[in-house]
Protein backbone atom coordinates (compact mmCIF):
# COMPACT_ATOMS: atom_id res chain seq x y z
CA UNK A 1 0.00 0.00 0.00
CA UNK A 2 2.46 2.87 -1.32
CA UNK A 3 2.32 6.04 -2.87
CA UNK A 4 3.58 4.11 -6.07
CA UNK A 5 0.63 1.54 -6.10
CA UNK A 6 -1.52 4.92 -6.09
CA UNK A 7 0.38 6.43 -8.71
CA UNK A 8 0.94 4.24 -11.53
CA UNK A 9 -2.35 2.70 -11.15
CA UNK A 10 -4.39 6.20 -11.38
CA UNK A 11 -2.25 7.27 -14.66
CA UNK A 12 -2.59 4.33 -16.50
CA UNK A 13 -6.80 4.49 -15.92
CA UNK A 14 -6.87 8.25 -16.65
CA UNK A 15 -3.56 9.01 -19.13
CA UNK A 16 -6.09 12.14 -21.21
CA UNK A 17 -7.06 13.91 -17.78
CA UNK A 18 -5.54 17.09 -17.49
CA UNK A 19 -3.04 19.20 -15.76
CA UNK A 20 -3.01 22.91 -15.49
CA UNK A 21 -0.58 25.49 -14.21
CA UNK A 22 -1.50 28.89 -14.69
CA UNK A 23 -1.04 30.04 -18.18
CA UNK A 24 1.85 28.13 -18.61
CA UNK A 25 1.92 24.40 -18.23
CA UNK A 26 -0.86 22.24 -19.92
CA UNK A 27 -0.50 18.37 -20.30
CA UNK A 28 -1.96 15.12 -19.54
CA UNK A 29 -1.53 12.76 -17.12
CA UNK A 30 0.29 10.12 -19.56
CA UNK A 31 2.95 13.21 -20.15
CA UNK A 32 2.82 13.36 -15.83
CA UNK A 33 3.28 9.86 -15.73
CA UNK A 34 6.96 10.44 -17.37
CA UNK A 35 7.66 13.53 -15.64
CA UNK A 36 7.32 12.07 -12.42
CA UNK A 37 9.44 9.29 -13.66
CA UNK A 38 12.33 11.47 -15.19
CA UNK A 39 12.63 13.50 -12.04
CA UNK A 40 13.14 10.44 -9.69
CA UNK A 41 15.41 9.35 -12.19
CA UNK A 42 17.30 12.57 -11.78
CA UNK A 43 17.04 12.71 -8.08
CA UNK A 44 18.56 9.25 -7.61
CA UNK A 45 21.48 11.04 -10.33
CA UNK A 46 21.79 13.42 -7.81
CA UNK A 47 22.60 11.12 -4.84
CA UNK A 48 19.48 11.08 -2.78
CA UNK A 49 19.01 8.00 -1.60
CA UNK A 50 16.50 6.18 0.71
CA UNK A 51 15.18 7.83 4.03
CA UNK A 52 16.93 11.14 2.59
CA UNK A 53 14.95 14.29 3.33
CA UNK A 54 14.10 16.48 0.18
CA UNK A 55 12.89 19.78 0.88
CA UNK A 56 10.86 21.88 -1.74
CA UNK A 57 9.73 25.86 -1.02
CA UNK A 58 7.48 26.77 -3.97
CA UNK A 59 3.77 28.25 -4.34
CA UNK A 60 1.22 25.93 -5.48
CA UNK A 61 2.26 24.41 -8.78
CA UNK A 62 2.25 21.47 -11.14
CA UNK A 63 5.74 20.76 -9.72
CA UNK A 64 4.45 20.39 -6.44
CA UNK A 65 2.52 17.80 -7.20
CA UNK A 66 5.09 15.75 -8.97
CA UNK A 67 7.16 16.58 -5.93
CA UNK A 68 4.40 14.63 -4.14
CA UNK A 69 5.26 11.58 -6.14
CA UNK A 70 8.47 11.51 -7.27
CA UNK A 71 10.34 11.81 -4.32
CA UNK A 72 8.27 9.00 -1.85
CA UNK A 73 8.17 7.04 -5.05
CA UNK A 74 12.12 6.22 -4.37
CA UNK A 75 11.92 5.63 -0.94
CA UNK A 76 13.40 9.37 -0.43
CA UNK A 77 11.20 11.70 2.16
CA UNK A 78 9.23 15.38 0.81
CA UNK A 79 9.29 18.09 3.45
CA UNK A 80 7.01 21.03 2.23
CA UNK A 81 8.84 24.03 3.50
CA UNK A 82 6.61 26.14 4.91
CA UNK A 83 6.91 29.62 3.05
CA UNK A 84 5.01 31.69 5.20
CA UNK A 85 7.03 31.41 8.48
CA UNK A 86 9.50 33.46 9.34
CA UNK A 87 13.12 33.32 8.28
CA UNK A 88 14.27 31.75 11.38
CA UNK A 89 11.95 29.45 11.71
CA UNK A 90 12.56 28.65 8.11
CA UNK A 91 16.19 27.99 8.65
CA UNK A 92 15.16 25.96 12.36
CA UNK A 93 12.80 23.67 10.66
CA UNK A 94 15.37 22.61 7.59
CA UNK A 95 18.13 21.87 9.55
CA UNK A 96 15.53 20.25 12.35
CA UNK A 97 14.97 17.79 9.24
CA UNK A 98 18.51 17.65 8.15
CA UNK A 99 17.41 18.00 4.27
CA UNK A 100 20.02 17.15 2.07
CA UNK A 101 18.22 18.75 -1.00
CA UNK A 102 16.55 21.64 -1.54
CA UNK A 103 13.77 23.08 -4.06
CA UNK A 104 12.99 26.29 -3.98
CA UNK A 105 10.91 29.10 -6.32
CA UNK A 106 13.11 31.86 -7.75
CA UNK A 107 10.90 34.36 -5.62
CA UNK A 108 12.70 33.11 -2.67
CA UNK A 109 16.16 32.55 -3.90
CA UNK A 110 17.90 35.44 -2.68
CA UNK A 111 16.38 34.54 0.70
CA UNK A 112 17.83 31.02 0.27
CA UNK A 113 21.25 32.32 -0.90
CA UNK A 114 21.63 34.41 1.87
CA UNK A 115 21.00 31.52 4.14
CA UNK A 116 23.43 29.22 2.68
CA UNK A 117 26.07 29.65 5.40
CA UNK A 118 23.07 28.96 7.60
CA UNK A 119 21.93 25.68 6.08
CA UNK A 120 25.27 23.10 6.34
CA UNK A 121 23.38 20.19 5.59
CA UNK A 122 22.00 21.07 2.24
CA UNK A 123 23.94 19.55 -0.50
CA UNK A 124 22.12 20.85 -3.58
CA UNK A 125 19.93 23.70 -4.34
CA UNK A 126 17.91 23.25 -6.94
CA UNK A 127 15.85 26.72 -8.48
CA UNK A 128 12.23 26.49 -9.88
CA UNK A 129 11.88 29.80 -12.30
CA UNK A 130 8.53 30.51 -13.96
CA UNK A 131 9.99 33.72 -15.62
CA UNK A 132 12.96 32.41 -17.07
CA UNK A 133 13.01 29.05 -18.38
CA UNK A 134 16.57 28.96 -19.46
CA UNK A 135 17.02 29.34 -15.78
CA UNK A 136 14.69 26.68 -14.84
CA UNK A 137 16.87 23.86 -13.23
CA UNK A 138 13.98 21.87 -12.50
CA UNK A 139 12.69 21.58 -15.47
CA UNK A 140 16.38 20.82 -16.70
CA UNK A 141 15.76 17.38 -14.62
CA UNK A 142 12.36 16.41 -15.86
CA UNK A 143 14.11 16.60 -19.66
CA UNK A 144 17.03 14.70 -18.20
CA UNK A 145 15.26 10.61 -19.45
CA UNK A 146 17.01 7.50 -18.23
CA UNK A 147 14.98 4.52 -20.26
CA UNK A 148 16.81 1.93 -17.97
CA UNK A 149 15.25 3.25 -14.31
CA UNK A 150 12.84 1.53 -12.13
CA UNK A 151 11.10 2.48 -9.03
CA UNK A 152 12.54 0.39 -6.34
CA UNK A 153 10.43 -1.62 -4.07
CA UNK A 154 9.18 0.11 -0.92
CA UNK A 155 8.17 -0.32 2.29
CA UNK A 156 4.45 0.89 3.31
CA UNK A 157 5.75 1.93 6.13
CA UNK A 158 8.56 4.09 5.52
CA UNK A 159 8.10 7.86 6.03
CA UNK A 160 6.92 9.45 2.93
CA UNK A 161 6.04 13.10 3.81
CA UNK A 162 7.43 15.67 6.85
CA UNK A 163 5.51 18.88 7.69
CA UNK A 164 6.01 21.55 10.88
CA UNK A 165 3.60 23.40 12.31
CA UNK A 166 3.20 27.39 12.15
CA UNK A 167 4.95 27.70 15.50
CA UNK A 168 2.23 29.71 17.07
CA UNK A 169 3.28 27.99 20.11
CA UNK A 170 7.24 27.49 20.52
CA UNK A 171 9.17 26.45 18.33
CA UNK A 172 7.60 24.94 14.71
CA UNK A 173 6.92 20.79 15.47
CA UNK A 174 7.53 18.16 12.93
CA UNK A 175 5.75 15.28 12.15
CA UNK A 176 5.63 12.71 9.04
CA UNK A 177 3.22 10.90 7.34
CA UNK A 178 4.05 6.98 5.78
CA UNK A 179 3.03 5.81 2.45
CA UNK A 180 0.38 3.60 4.12
CA UNK A 181 -1.09 6.43 6.05
CA UNK A 182 -1.07 8.83 2.92
CA UNK A 183 -2.98 5.98 0.81
CA UNK A 184 -5.35 4.97 3.51
CA UNK A 185 -6.31 8.91 4.04
CA UNK A 186 -6.93 9.34 0.75
CA UNK A 187 -9.50 6.33 0.50
CA UNK A 188 -11.33 7.56 3.34
CA UNK A 189 -11.49 10.87 2.11
CA UNK A 190 -12.70 10.10 -1.09
CA UNK A 191 -15.02 7.83 -0.06
CA UNK A 192 -16.87 9.99 2.13
CA UNK A 193 -16.41 13.04 -0.29
CA UNK A 194 -18.01 10.74 -2.87
CA UNK A 195 -21.16 9.19 -1.16
CA UNK A 196 -23.30 11.95 -0.52
CA UNK A 197 -26.97 12.45 -2.21
CA UNK A 198 -27.65 15.75 -1.60
CA UNK A 199 -24.56 17.94 -3.05
CA UNK A 200 -21.16 18.45 -1.05
CA UNK A 201 -19.50 15.59 -3.05
CA UNK A 202 -16.61 15.35 -5.31
CA UNK A 203 -17.28 13.25 -8.72
CA UNK A 204 -14.96 12.22 -11.71
CA UNK A 205 -16.33 14.89 -13.74
CA UNK A 206 -15.29 17.75 -11.36
CA UNK A 207 -12.29 19.87 -12.02
CA UNK A 208 -10.00 20.20 -9.22
CA UNK A 209 -8.38 23.23 -7.60
CA UNK A 210 -6.66 23.79 -4.10
CA UNK A 211 -7.01 26.80 -2.10
CA UNK A 212 -5.01 25.93 0.89
CA UNK A 213 -1.24 25.72 0.28
CA UNK A 214 -0.16 22.59 -1.12
CA UNK A 215 2.61 23.01 1.58
CA UNK A 216 0.13 22.36 4.77
CA UNK A 217 -0.37 18.58 4.80
CA UNK A 218 -0.66 17.94 1.64
CA UNK A 219 -3.45 20.22 0.52
CA UNK A 220 -5.75 18.36 2.45
CA UNK A 221 -4.96 15.11 0.60
CA UNK A 222 -7.14 16.87 -1.89
CA UNK A 223 -4.32 16.56 -4.90
CA UNK A 224 -3.91 12.77 -3.77
CA UNK A 225 -7.32 12.07 -4.00
CA UNK A 226 -8.06 14.29 -7.75
CA UNK A 227 -5.00 11.96 -8.79
CA UNK A 228 -6.45 8.46 -8.01
CA UNK A 229 -9.86 9.70 -9.38
CA UNK A 230 -8.51 10.92 -12.83
CA UNK A 231 -9.72 14.63 -11.78
CA UNK A 232 -8.64 17.87 -14.45
CA UNK A 233 -6.49 19.21 -11.92
CA UNK A 234 -5.40 23.38 -12.21
CA UNK A 235 -2.80 24.99 -10.05
CA UNK A 236 -2.39 28.49 -8.93
CA UNK A 237 0.58 29.34 -8.08
CA UNK A 238 0.67 32.60 -5.75
CA UNK A 239 -2.69 33.02 -4.59
CA UNK A 240 -4.00 35.96 -5.98
CA UNK A 241 -7.88 36.28 -6.01
CA UNK A 242 -7.73 38.05 -9.19
CA UNK A 243 -6.12 35.27 -10.67
CA UNK A 244 -7.92 32.70 -8.78
CA UNK A 245 -11.01 34.05 -10.11
CA UNK A 246 -9.74 33.75 -13.61
CA UNK A 247 -8.97 30.21 -13.60
CA UNK A 248 -12.25 29.08 -12.04
CA UNK A 249 -13.98 31.10 -15.00
CA UNK A 250 -11.45 29.85 -17.38
CA UNK A 251 -10.83 26.50 -16.31
CA UNK A 252 -14.58 25.49 -15.70
CA UNK A 253 -13.27 24.71 -11.67
CA UNK A 254 -16.30 22.83 -9.94
CA UNK A 255 -14.64 21.61 -6.22
CA UNK A 256 -11.89 23.14 -3.90
CA UNK A 257 -11.14 23.62 -0.25
CA UNK A 258 -10.18 26.57 1.86
CA UNK A 259 -9.95 28.53 4.94
CA UNK A 260 -12.85 31.16 5.45
CA UNK A 261 -10.04 34.27 4.91
CA UNK A 262 -9.42 33.00 1.45
CA UNK A 263 -13.09 32.20 0.84
CA UNK A 264 -13.78 35.62 1.52
CA UNK A 265 -11.20 37.19 -0.45
CA UNK A 266 -12.59 35.20 -3.76
CA UNK A 267 -16.23 36.30 -2.90
CA UNK A 268 -14.75 39.95 -2.70
CA UNK A 269 -13.48 39.47 -5.93
CA UNK A 270 -16.17 37.65 -7.84
CA UNK A 271 -18.58 40.18 -6.56
CA UNK A 272 -15.92 43.21 -8.24
CA UNK A 273 -15.63 41.28 -11.61
CA UNK A 274 -18.71 39.59 -11.75
CA UNK A 275 -17.31 35.92 -12.10
CA UNK A 276 -19.94 33.62 -11.66
CA UNK A 277 -19.01 30.90 -8.56
CA UNK A 278 -22.37 29.02 -9.15
CA UNK A 279 -20.89 25.93 -9.88
CA UNK A 280 -18.41 25.67 -7.56
CA UNK A 281 -18.66 23.57 -4.33
CA UNK A 282 -16.19 24.21 -1.55
CA UNK A 283 -15.08 22.19 1.66
CA UNK A 284 -14.27 24.76 3.89
CA UNK A 285 -11.65 23.98 7.48
CA UNK A 286 -8.46 25.17 8.67
CA UNK A 287 -10.84 28.16 10.94
CA UNK A 288 -14.54 27.69 11.62
CA UNK A 289 -17.24 28.87 8.83
CA UNK A 290 -19.06 31.35 10.20
CA UNK A 291 -22.40 31.93 9.20
CA UNK A 292 -22.31 35.33 7.77
CA UNK A 293 -19.50 33.72 5.26
CA UNK A 294 -21.75 30.84 5.11
CA UNK A 295 -24.67 32.90 3.60
CA UNK A 296 -22.48 34.98 1.61
CA UNK A 297 -21.19 31.73 0.07
CA UNK A 298 -24.70 30.70 -0.58
CA UNK A 299 -25.95 33.73 -2.06
CA UNK A 300 -23.40 32.92 -5.04
CA UNK A 301 -25.21 29.95 -5.42
CA UNK A 302 -21.74 28.28 -3.76
CA UNK A 303 -22.58 24.42 -2.47
CA UNK A 304 -20.45 25.11 0.56
CA UNK A 305 -19.97 23.13 4.03
CA UNK A 306 -17.44 22.34 6.34
CA UNK A 307 -14.88 19.35 6.89
CA UNK A 308 -12.22 19.36 10.28
CA UNK A 309 -8.80 17.95 11.31
CA UNK A 310 -5.64 19.44 12.05
CA UNK A 311 -2.24 19.06 10.78
CA UNK A 312 -1.55 16.02 12.74
CA UNK A 313 -4.46 14.14 11.93
CA UNK A 314 -3.03 13.86 8.14
CA UNK A 315 -5.41 15.80 8.11
CA UNK A 316 -9.21 15.41 7.81
CA UNK A 317 -11.13 13.44 9.87
CA UNK A 318 -14.46 14.94 9.54
CA UNK A 319 -16.67 16.12 6.56
CA UNK A 320 -20.31 17.44 6.70
CA UNK A 321 -22.55 15.48 5.36
CA UNK A 322 -26.16 17.90 4.40
CA UNK A 323 -29.45 15.76 4.18
CA UNK A 324 -32.80 16.90 2.89
CA UNK A 325 -34.49 19.04 5.23
CA UNK A 326 -31.37 20.22 7.28
CA UNK A 327 -31.23 23.94 8.25
CA UNK A 328 -28.22 25.83 6.19
CA UNK A 329 -26.76 26.87 9.44
CA UNK A 330 -25.82 22.94 9.80
CA UNK A 331 -23.44 23.79 7.16
CA UNK A 332 -21.03 25.16 9.78
CA UNK A 333 -21.02 21.88 11.98
CA UNK A 334 -17.43 20.29 11.19
CA UNK A 335 -19.40 16.92 10.14
CA UNK A 336 -19.41 13.13 10.56
CA UNK A 337 -16.00 11.26 10.93
CA UNK A 338 -14.59 9.82 7.73
CA UNK A 339 -14.24 5.63 7.31
CA UNK A 340 -11.55 4.30 9.52
CA UNK A 341 -11.88 7.58 12.23
CA UNK A 342 -13.17 7.11 16.19
CA UNK A 343 -14.00 10.13 17.51
CA UNK A 344 -14.95 10.82 21.04
CA UNK A 345 -15.50 13.63 23.89
CA UNK A 346 -12.91 13.53 27.01
CA UNK A 347 -15.73 14.63 29.48
CA UNK A 348 -13.05 15.45 32.23
CA UNK A 349 -13.02 19.12 31.89
CA UNK A 350 -15.77 21.01 34.12
CA UNK A 351 -17.37 22.46 30.27
CA UNK A 352 -20.52 20.56 30.01
CA UNK A 353 -23.79 21.73 30.66
CA UNK A 354 -27.12 20.23 31.19
CA UNK A 355 -27.55 19.37 27.34
CA UNK A 356 -24.76 18.39 25.88
CA UNK A 357 -21.28 16.97 26.95
CA UNK A 358 -18.70 18.90 26.12
CA UNK A 359 -14.84 18.77 26.12
CA UNK A 360 -12.00 17.53 24.30
CA UNK A 361 -11.81 16.04 20.91
CA UNK A 362 -9.97 12.96 20.95
CA UNK A 363 -9.46 10.90 18.17
CA UNK A 364 -8.34 7.44 16.76
CA UNK A 365 -7.20 6.78 13.12
CA UNK A 366 -4.78 4.68 10.92
CA UNK A 367 -3.49 7.30 9.47
CA UNK A 368 -2.40 9.81 12.64
CA UNK A 369 1.57 11.30 12.84
CA UNK A 370 2.61 8.57 15.61
CA UNK A 371 4.52 11.55 17.18
CA UNK A 372 6.36 14.72 16.65
CA UNK A 373 9.57 14.63 15.41
CA UNK A 374 12.49 14.58 17.48
CA UNK A 375 10.22 16.05 20.01
CA UNK A 376 8.78 13.04 22.97
CA UNK A 377 8.24 15.90 25.31
CA UNK A 378 5.15 17.26 22.91
CA UNK A 379 4.97 13.81 21.90
CA UNK A 380 3.30 12.95 25.37
CA UNK A 381 0.71 16.19 25.54
CA UNK A 382 -0.36 14.89 22.03
CA UNK A 383 -1.28 11.26 22.61
CA UNK A 384 -2.88 10.11 26.14
CA UNK A 385 -4.34 6.85 26.86
CA UNK A 386 -4.07 5.54 23.44
CA UNK A 387 -6.15 8.66 21.59
CA UNK A 388 -4.80 11.61 19.85
CA UNK A 389 -5.53 14.58 21.57
CA UNK A 390 -6.81 17.54 19.22
CA UNK A 391 -6.90 20.70 21.69
CA UNK A 392 -10.62 21.79 20.49
CA UNK A 393 -13.40 21.58 22.71
CA UNK A 394 -16.58 20.51 20.91
CA UNK A 395 -19.78 18.30 21.52
CA UNK A 396 -21.70 15.71 19.39
CA UNK A 397 -24.66 17.47 18.22
CA UNK A 398 -27.93 15.09 18.17
CA UNK A 399 -28.00 14.23 14.52
CA UNK A 400 -24.36 12.69 14.85
CA UNK A 401 -22.31 15.58 13.69
CA UNK A 402 -19.06 17.08 15.23
CA UNK A 403 -19.56 20.86 16.54
CA UNK A 404 -15.98 22.36 17.31
CA UNK A 405 -16.78 25.54 19.73
CA UNK A 406 -13.41 26.88 20.64
CA UNK A 407 -9.53 25.84 21.05
CA UNK A 408 -8.73 24.98 24.28
CA UNK A 409 -6.15 26.96 25.10
CA UNK A 410 -7.96 30.16 23.66
CA UNK A 411 -11.64 29.63 26.16
CA UNK A 412 -11.82 32.27 28.45
CA UNK A 413 -12.84 31.94 32.42
CA UNK A 414 -14.11 34.87 33.94
CA UNK A 415 -16.02 35.27 37.37
CA UNK A 416 -15.71 31.22 37.43
CA UNK A 417 -17.50 30.97 34.20
CA UNK A 418 -16.12 29.45 30.91
CA UNK A 419 -16.58 31.86 27.80
CA UNK A 420 -16.81 30.30 24.03
CA UNK A 421 -14.61 32.95 22.13
CA UNK A 422 -16.36 31.50 18.65
CA UNK A 423 -19.33 32.54 20.27
CA UNK A 424 -18.65 35.51 20.97
CA UNK A 425 -16.55 36.12 17.75
CA UNK A 426 -19.76 34.99 16.20
CA UNK A 427 -22.23 36.82 17.45
CA UNK A 428 -20.05 40.13 16.87
CA UNK A 429 -20.64 39.34 13.39
CA UNK A 430 -24.11 39.84 13.59
CA UNK A 431 -23.33 43.72 13.65
CA UNK A 432 -23.65 44.57 10.18
CA UNK A 433 -20.72 47.06 9.97
CA UNK A 434 -17.85 44.17 11.39
CA UNK A 435 -15.95 41.94 8.75
CA UNK A 436 -14.13 39.66 11.12
CA UNK A 437 -14.25 39.19 14.74
CA UNK A 438 -11.83 38.02 17.51
CA UNK A 439 -11.89 37.84 21.30
CA UNK A 440 -8.57 36.69 23.88
CA UNK A 441 -8.61 36.24 27.20
CA UNK A 442 -6.67 38.98 29.16
CA UNK A 443 -5.48 38.69 33.17
CA UNK A 444 -7.76 40.65 35.63
CA UNK A 445 -7.08 40.10 38.95
CA UNK A 446 -10.54 40.49 40.54
CA UNK A 447 -12.61 37.97 37.56
CA UNK A 448 -8.93 35.65 36.42
CA UNK A 449 -9.59 36.67 32.42
CA UNK A 450 -11.79 39.34 31.21
CA UNK A 451 -12.68 39.05 27.38
CA UNK A 452 -10.96 41.70 24.97
CA UNK A 453 -12.28 42.19 21.68
CA UNK A 454 -10.42 43.06 18.36
CA UNK A 455 -12.81 43.89 15.20
CA UNK A 456 -12.61 44.78 11.53
CA UNK A 457 -14.51 47.63 10.67
CA UNK A 458 -16.86 46.05 7.14
CA UNK A 459 -17.27 49.78 6.10
CA UNK A 460 -16.39 53.69 6.97
CA UNK A 461 -18.14 53.91 10.16
CA UNK A 462 -16.15 55.66 12.87
CA UNK A 463 -14.40 53.51 14.89
CA UNK A 464 -16.57 55.20 18.61
CA UNK A 465 -19.89 54.04 16.97
CA UNK A 466 -18.40 50.81 15.85
CA UNK A 467 -17.77 50.70 19.55
CA UNK A 468 -20.80 52.05 20.83
CA UNK A 469 -22.25 49.13 18.34
CA UNK A 470 -20.45 46.57 20.02
CA UNK A 471 -21.14 47.53 23.54
CA UNK A 472 -25.17 47.96 22.67
CA UNK A 473 -25.29 44.31 21.08
CA UNK A 474 -23.33 42.71 23.81
CA UNK A 475 -25.42 44.39 26.49
CA UNK A 476 -28.61 43.26 24.84
CA UNK A 477 -27.42 39.75 24.43
CA UNK A 478 -27.05 39.38 28.24
CA UNK A 479 -30.50 41.01 28.86
CA UNK A 480 -32.31 38.58 26.44
CA UNK A 481 -30.47 35.86 28.28
CA UNK A 482 -28.20 34.83 25.28
CA UNK A 483 -24.71 35.06 26.56
CA UNK A 484 -23.19 35.67 30.55
CA UNK A 485 -22.68 39.53 31.96
CA UNK A 486 -19.37 38.37 31.64
CA UNK A 487 -19.14 37.72 28.15
CA UNK A 488 -19.13 41.90 27.87
CA UNK A 489 -15.69 42.57 26.61
CA UNK A 490 -14.12 44.93 29.01
CA UNK A 491 -11.91 46.50 25.54
CA UNK A 492 -12.87 46.58 21.79
CA UNK A 493 -10.03 47.56 19.97
CA UNK A 494 -10.32 48.76 16.45
CA UNK A 495 -7.72 46.93 13.54
CA UNK A 496 -7.76 47.37 10.01
CA UNK A 497 -6.98 43.36 9.88
CA UNK A 498 -6.84 40.39 11.89
CA UNK A 499 -2.85 38.45 11.92
CA UNK A 500 -2.87 35.21 10.68
CA UNK A 501 -1.22 32.12 10.76
CA UNK A 502 0.57 30.76 7.97
CA UNK A 503 -2.68 28.56 6.98
CA UNK A 504 -4.89 30.83 7.69
CA UNK A 505 -6.06 31.13 11.44
CA UNK A 506 -6.66 34.18 12.94
CA UNK A 507 -3.10 34.35 15.18
CA UNK A 508 -4.16 35.14 18.95
CA UNK A 509 -0.88 35.30 20.30
CA UNK A 510 0.37 38.07 17.59
CA UNK A 511 -2.85 39.84 18.77
CA UNK A 512 -1.64 39.81 22.97
CA UNK A 513 1.63 41.17 22.21
CA UNK A 514 0.26 43.48 19.95
CA UNK A 515 -2.05 44.76 22.62
CA UNK A 516 0.74 43.93 25.79
CA UNK A 517 3.04 46.80 23.15
CA UNK A 518 0.02 49.08 23.31
CA UNK A 519 -0.28 48.42 26.78
CA UNK A 520 3.52 49.32 28.01
CA UNK A 521 3.60 52.24 25.59
CA UNK A 522 0.51 53.57 27.50
CA UNK A 523 1.96 53.29 30.75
Amino acid sequence: MSINNLFNNSVKRHENSIIVYKDITRYTYSQLRDRVKNLSSSLVKMGVKKGDVVAIADWDSNRYLEMYFAVPMIGATLMTCNIRLSKDQKIYTLNHCEAKHLFVNSDFEEEIKNDKGMLPIVLNYIICDDNNPHDDQYESLITSEDKDFSFPDIDEDSVATLFYTSGTTGLPKGFFFTHRQLVLHTLALSCSLGSNKCGQRLHNEDVYLPLTPMFHVHAWGLPYVATMMGLKQVYTGKYCAKSICKLIAAEGVTFTHSVPTLLCMVLDEAELEHVDLSNLKVLVGGASLNPPLLNRALSHGIDVWSGYGMSETGPVIAVNKMKQGILPDFRCHAGEPIPFVNIEIDSDTDLNDEQQLVGEITVVAPWLTPNYFKDNDNTKKLWKNGRLHTGDIGYIHENGSLVITDRKKDLIKSGGEWLSPNELENRALDIESIREAAFIAWPNERWGERPIAFVVPQDSTPHDEIKNRVNKHFIELTEQGKISKFAIPDLIVIVDKLPKTSVGKTDKKNLIKQLEKEMNDEY
